[in-house]
């Protein structure tokens, strides 16, 4: 039974009293968890205006021993804050108790949230209490009568044991926790702190996964929350961190930051190592997530493994089937070749073509020969591949499977790479192709930790997608996006830093483009555009030196650092299809530059430079000595 005195409620002419503790004289709407789940909740006469002032309304919320609060606001319209130099003050408010023991508040109570204004400027819809209890203070001013409609709301009780760690709390940690493969759990779920409420400011916790010998670790992250600030993970102090061990030693599997639903990660052996670090200024809801320990070489599936040298056959339905997997863990690279090849396929077959890659690898494919049969007019320049024979690919961002492309005649793909551990290639024929001369495909797989990145960098083993450029190595070199000049992976962020010479002998960094096709033109944050960003530090972006996105001819923006570090990052989403960029880099000696300024032809936004094919530099670096003068000339030559 829930007691809900909604829309009954007797009001008391009080004066209004400004304080920030709880007024005395409240009246109180509770709503008490009884067997019943959930309810609504309101404030008076909602949806109309109210006529007059609410001194002070308290609705209490009430769950049983070992439940929690979820409320949910559906509409919110109260008075908007005012400003002033100590920042936004609410007049009509809503003050939130989320974090006290027992159902009751008093002047001295600390309240956590205060809320006003409209339903689009709430930080969050949704909230939770730590305990059984949570309670709302609610107050308006005659000021405000006739105008705001107030707000509604739903609440649910739930069981708190849905959200309790299934490890083991290490001793003196505020969050850390240990997860130990046995005979009676090998399976279970984990959190962030206070979840499903904010995790705190400056948090650090860590949990450890430590399987038998031939286990494997899967954790599934169901939900992620974490402070969203649409840039480089490198640059957002709000984390996750997987690692490939037993801790922060090891290879890091993912760096994950900002919002996503159903990752999948899976170990090469049988540890895994998770950090989560939050700043000091900011906080959100956090992460749920499973673990299991699996004993399973192929643990993304559940199907029998493969025979016949890798190829079964069924003939249940109308087509001929032929299925094969391909595991990093047999071979690290190798050729596949479609039924019957060199000779014609046979029609009315389909094949499926699994690739499971472990670790932080990428599956890479490359196509060397294409022949398909295709009757909707030149096989060398398809238009659309409906109803025709066809290969499709496929890869897997946040648990689900996203069609990457699908190919026709006889035009192969360029080269194309995951976004994880996996990828999928699913070859049709249809009953067409048994009077035609067709040999089919033959492609290259390769599982590579190197994300296809091209240059004389030195790869960061430990971190993933990170390239070191020293100047004691070379004075010159070029570094490519993953997979170039192939189509760029979705969901990926690859970091290039440069370090030059310092002191005495102090260098800068120049970077210039021999191809760039990342993205859209308009990259600026908050926008769904990939990018190329650039900083003179090393954890945070530089709002002086604008992002770079969509076409741009070879030679046409040069980038400059301020000292001997240098650091470029490239991030795409899951919306764009482009080839990415090769760059050039080079170490200069300060005493060697001299910097004139020529007109400005990048058409600069708030947050980043949009490039249009065509365009000239925006600015040229003068660089003194024989071989930098031959450098100035052939971009001068350009324009």
């Amino acid at each position: 039974m829930v007691i809900c005195l909604e829309g009954i409620v007797l009001f008391m002419a009080y004066l209004m009293v400004y304080s920030d503790g709880v007024n005395p004289a409240c009246e109180c709407v509770t709503f008490q968890s009884y067997g019943q789940s959930q309810g609504r909740f309101h404030s008076p006469n909602f949806p109309q205006p109210s006529n007059h002032s609410i001194d002070c309304i308290l609705y209490t919320f009430v769950g049983d021993v070992n439940e929690l609060v979820q409320i949910t606001f559906l509409e919110f319209d109260l008075k908007p804050p005012s400003f002033s130099p100590s920042g936004p003050q609410c007049s009509d408010f809503l003050k939130m108790f989320l974090n006290i023991d027992r159902p009751e508040v008093n002047e001295h109570s600390k309240w956590d949230e205060v809320l006003c204004g409209n339903i689009s400027n709430l930080k969050q819809k949704t909230y939770y209490s730590s305990s059984r209890s949570l309670i709302l203070e609610y107050h308006t001013t005659s000021k405000s009568t006739g105008h705001f409609t107030g707000f509604r709301g739903t609440f649910k009780f739930f069981n708190q044991a849905d959200f309790r760690n299934d490890g083991h709390k290490q001793l003196g940690k505020q969050c850390s926790y240990f997860f130990q493969s046995s005979n009676n759990g090998t399976k279970g779920k984990f959190f962030s702190p206070r979840y499903p409420q904010n995790y705190p400011k400056g948090s650090n916790c860590q949990y450890i996964f430590m399987g038998h010998a031939k286990e494997r670790v899967i954790v599934r992250f169901q939900n992620i929350q974490l402070d969203n600030r649409d840039s480089s993970c490198q640059s957002n102090p709000d984390t996750v961190k997987v690692y490939d061990s037993n801790n922060k030693d090891g290879k890091i599997l993912r760096e994950i930051c900002g919002i996503h639903n159903q990752l999948d990660i899976v170990s090469s052996g049988q540890y895994m190592f998770i950090e989560f670090n939050s700043d000091h200024h900011h906080e959100s809801q956090g992460f749920a997530a499973t673990f299991e320990f699996t004993d399973d070489a192929n643990p993304y599936t559940q199907q029998p493994p493969p025979q016949n040298n890798g190829e079964t056959r069924s003939t249940s339905d109308n087509f001929t089937s032929c299925n094969m997997k391909k595991s990093s863990v047999n071979a690290k690279n190798g050729t596949i070749e479609s039924h019957s090849y060199p000779h014609p396929y046979p029609p009315s077959i389909k094949c499926n073509y699994e690739f499971e890659g472990e670790g932080q690898e990428r599956v890479q494919l490359s196509f060397k020969k294409m022949n398909l049969y295709y009757n909707g007019g030149d096989p060398d320049m398809p238009h659309g591949c409906i109803n025709q024979d066809s290969i499709s690919v496929f890869i897997y961002i946040e648990n689900k499977e996203i069609l990457l492309g699908q190919y026709c005649g006889n035009k192969s793909p360029n080269q194309l790479m995951s976004s994880s551990q996996r990828m999928k290639v699913v070859f049709t024929s249809t009953s067409h192709s048994e009077t035609r001369n067709v040999f089919g495909f033959q492609l290259e797989y390769n599982f590579r930790t190197d994300f296809g990145v091209q240059g004389s960098g030195i790869q960061d083993q430990r971190k993933g997608c990170l390239f070191h450029y020293n100047s004691t190595s070379s004075k010159v070199g070029f570094f490519t996006s993953p997979n170039f000049p192939g189509q760029y992976p979705p969901y990926t962020e690859c970091n290039y830093q440069f370090h030059g010479l310092g002191k005495n002998k102090e260098e800068r960094v120049f970077i210039t483009f021999d191809d760039f096709y990342v993205g859209e033109s308009g990259c600026e944050k908050f926008t769904e555009s990939d990018y190329v960003s650039f900083s003179n530090f090393l954890s945070s972006e530089d709002r002086k030196l604008p992002r770079l996105c969509g076409q741009m001819n070879p030679g046409q923006v040069i980038r400059e650092s301020d000292g001997a570090f240098f650091r470029v990052t490239f991030k795409s989403n899951d919306i764009y299809d482009a080839t990415g960029f090769k760059a050039n880099y080079r170490f200069v000696p300060v005493y060697e530059i001299v910097t004139p300024t020529l007109p400005n032809h990048e058409r600069e936004t708030s947050g980043g430079t949009s490039i249009s094919p065509g365009t000239s530099h925006d600015h040229v670096t003068v660089v003194m000595g024989t071989v930098y003068l031959l450098f100035l000339t052939v971009i001068f030559h350009v324009l």
